[in-house]
Order: C-alpha cells, then sequence, then structure tokens
C-alpha cells in the first residue's frame, strides 16, 4: 500500500491506441450471441 513510481519509457502508439478503441466499440455493437444461436436457446 502505497504510491508507485512509473516513468514511461517511449511514447504510446497510436496505431495500439486506435486497435484497442476499435475492439472496443466493435465488442459494443457485435452481440455476443448471434441470431441463429439465440433463436436456438430461446425457451
Amino acid at each position: 500500500p502505497g504510491d508507485t513510481a512509473w516513468k514511461k519509457t517511449r511514447p504510446q502508439s497510436a496505431w495500439r491506441e486506435f486497435g484497442f478503441v476499435h475492439s472496443q466499440i466493435k465488442r459494443a455493437i457485435e452481440p455476443h450471441l448471434s441470431l441463429e444461436e439465440m433463436i436456438a436457446r430461446w425457451n
């Protein structure tokens, strides 16, 4: 329990940031289950 010192050794990659944001947006838009799976599992 205490503060941890951390220094940036290199600048963050814009492409890495873009890739992360892109994957998060994709995950939010695309459903985890396909429509066919959802209908098959429906009671």
